[in-house]
């Protein structure tokens, strides 16, 4: 858990982080930085639409001893949407209120002025072209967003993408349709031999033998903050 002490501003209300990265985790922005004294609360951190005013609260933050890493989600803007076209300041509140001061970057990273470029197909939208980046000059972080309404549709005559899944065939989807049958079956004997406690978290995938994706994250995650001291983890 993080702790979350009273903030201490600035008389300006502005907030000076040094930055040490920029980069992506999916579909969130990571901003690894360190505040200026222990009194930062991240819990008041805002990612605000410049035109609009539409403000969202971080998707959550990370402490790495001396260090927060920020965490945006492109993909949970207002009201659980994506980010919407245009730029995404990050703000905090001024001492007096209101919509909020820009946070100002710092540090050597800041110099290089830092630019992540990512796209997110977004169904019949179309694609979500996103920067999430840093003004040598000014400090400024900034995302942002653009939305291509071009749906691309598949070509079956292209060349296979390297690493990606064919649909499988008759023989394979039944198959596919056993294991899952079978899968049912074990979870549903193991829930009468291990009945629930409150303290046991089972792991599972009915698709690979080993824990992997959101899993493994969500897992790992889970061990290295001792949580599995707390819980009984388990995996099948």
């Amino acid at each position: 858990m993080i702790d979350q002490p009273t903030v201490r501003r600035p008389r300006t209300g502005a907030s000076d982080l040094e930055l040490f990265s920029l980069g992506w985790r999916r579909i969130q922005v990571l901003l690894r930085v360190r505040p200026p004294d222990a009194g930062f609360d991240p819990a008041l951190v805002r990612i605000r639409h410049k035109a609009t005013g539409a403000a969202v609260p971080l998707t959550g933050w990370e402490a790495d001893e001396d260090c927060l890493t920020l965490r945006v989600n492109v993909m949970q803007g207002p009201d659980a949407e994506p980010l919407a076209p245009g730029r995404w300041e990050l703000v905090v509140p001024g001492p007096r209120g209101g919509k909020g001061d820009p946070v100002r970057l710092v540090g050597d990273a800041v110099a290089a002025g830092q630019s992540a470029p990512m796209s997110f197909a977004v169904g019949l939208r179309g694609t979500l072209n996103v920067v999430a980046s840093v003004a040598a000059r000014s400090g400024t972080f900034a995302i942002e967003v653009e939305l291509d309404p071009t749906v691309a549709e598949p070509d079956e005559d292209a060349t296979p993408i390297p690493g990606a899944v064919a649909k499988p065939g008759l023989i394979a989807q039944a198959v596919m349709q056993v294991r899952i049958a079978a899968f049912a079956v074990m979870f549903w004997c193991l829930r009468i031999l291990a009945r629930r406690n409150g303290r046991r978290i089972l792991f599972s995938s009915d698709s690979r033998a080993d824990l992997g994706g959101n899993l493994k994250l969500v897992h790992d995650r889970m061990v290295a903050r001792g949580l599995d001291r707390e819980f009984e983890l388990l995996t099948l």
